[in-house]
C-alpha cells in the first residue's frame, strides 16, 4: 500500500505560523512512491529581468516541477509600463528586452497556473492579470475563469492533487472576490472541494494572493470566515503570497476546544500537530504556507505522492 504523504520542502514552525530563514533548497527523502510529482509555488514574482526573479524561473525547471502555482503580484519595477486594457500582452512575457521574456527560460508550453494579486486586480498599479495570461494561458485543463477562479486536476487520469485557485479579497472583472458571506462565492468554493472529495482525489490545496495569519506585516485581508472555511473542510494545504516572506504554519484543524481558528490571538487548541519532525498525518488538518518571495529571493518547491 502506497503511504499517502504531502511534503514542503522547505520547513519552519514558529507560533501557529512560523517563518524560514533557509538559504538553500534540501529535500527529504521522506518517500519513495513512484506515483508521485513535484510542483512549484511563490508569489510576488518582479519582472522576470530582476536577478533573483530570473533565478527563481531557472529554478523551477531545475525542480522538475511539472507545473508552477503563481500566486499573484508579478510586477513592481515594470509600474506604468503594463497594459491596463485587458487585451494588449504584458511586456513580463513579450517585452523587447529578452531577460523579461519569461518563455526564454522555462518554454511555451510549461504551466504558470496565475492568480492576481492585488498589483493586478482592478485599479491595481502594474496591469491586469488578463494580460499576462494572453501570453501565460491556462494549459492544465482547468475548471472555472482562468486568471480570477478555477481549479485543475493533475494528472487527470486517476489524480492525486486538485488546485483551487481564487482571487480572495480582490476585484477582478468588475466581480468581487468574497468568500466570507453565503453567495455564489462560496457556494464555488465549497462545492470544487467536496467535489474533489466525492471523487476520491487524495489532495486538496486552496491558493490565493492574499492571507489572512501571519507573522509578517499584512492583516486578515482575505476574512476568518474563510479561513475556517478552508479548515473545517480539511483542505491539505493552503498557499498564499502577499508578504515578502517565506512562513509555514502548524497543522490546525476546529475541535470542541476549537470551534473557530483565531486570526489575531494563539489558540493551542486548534494546533493538531506542531510540525517539528517535518511529516503531519493526512486528513487531520489544514497547513498554511506563505511564499512571497519569487523576485526576493526563492520560490517554494514541493512534492506529492500517493
Amino acid at each position: 500500500m502506497l503511504k499517502r504523504t504531502l511534503l514542503i520542502i522547505i520547513l519552519s514552525a514558529v507560533g501557529l505560523l512560523g517563518f524560514s530563514s533557509v538559504q538553500s533548497l534540501t529535500t527529504k527523502p521522506v518517500f519513495a512512491q513512484s506515483a508521485s510529482f513535484v510542483f512549484t509555488a511563490g508569489g510576488d514574482h518582479g519582472a522576470p529581468g530582476q536577478t533573483d526573479t530570473k533565478k527563481s524561473l531557472q529554478a523551477i525547471l531545475n525542480s522538475g516541477a511539472v507545473f508552477h502555482v503563481a500566486l499573484g503580484d508579478m510586477s513592481y519595477s515594470d509600474a506604468g509600463t503594463e497594459p491596463t486594457d485587458g487585451t494588449t500582452p504584458s511586456p513580463w512575457c513579450s517585452g523587447t528586452d529578452p531577460n523579461k521574456n519569461i518563455k526564454l527560460t522555462i518554454g511555451d508550453t510549461f504551466p504558470f497556473q496565475m492568480i492576481p494579486g492585488n498589483h493586478e486586480e482592478d485599479g491595481g498599479p502594474d496591469g491586469r492579470i488578463g494580460n499576462f495570461a494572453l501570453c501565460l494561458p491556462d494549459r492544465m485543463g482547468s475548471i472555472g475563469s482562468y486568471g480570477a477562479e478555477y481549479y485543475f486536476d493533475y494528472p487527470k487520469t486517476n489524480p492525486l492533487m486538485r488546485v483551487i485557485m481564487i482571487s480572495a479579497g480582490l476585484k477582478v472583472g468588475g466581480v468581487t472576490y468574497d468568500y466570507n458571506a453565503s453567495g455564489t462565492r462560496r457556494t464555488w468554493l465549497t462545492s470544487a472541494i467536496d467535489n474533489a472529495r466525492t471523487a476520491g482525489i487524495p489532495w486538496v490545496a486552496v491558493g490565493m494572493h492574499k492571507d489572512c495569519i501571519t507573522m509578517g506585516n499584512k492583516p486578515c485581508e482575505i476574512g476568518a470566515s474563510l479561513m475556517n472555511l478552508l479548515i473545517s473542510k480539511k483542505v491539505d494545504l493552503v498557499l498564499h503570497g502577499h508578504d515578502h516572506d517565506y512562513q509555514r504554519s502548524k497543522q490546525l484543524a476546529q475541535s470542541a476546544n476549537c470551534l473557530s481558528v483565531p486570526s489575531g490571538s494563539y489558540n493551542a487548541d486548534c494546533v493538531v500537530d506542531d510540525g517539528a519532525d517535518g511529516n503531519y498525518s493526512k486528513g487531520a488538518g489544514t497547513v498554511f504556507v506563505i511564499s512571497g518571495m519569487f523576485g526576493g529571493g526563492g520560490f517554494t518547491p514541493m512534492a506529492c505522492a500517493d
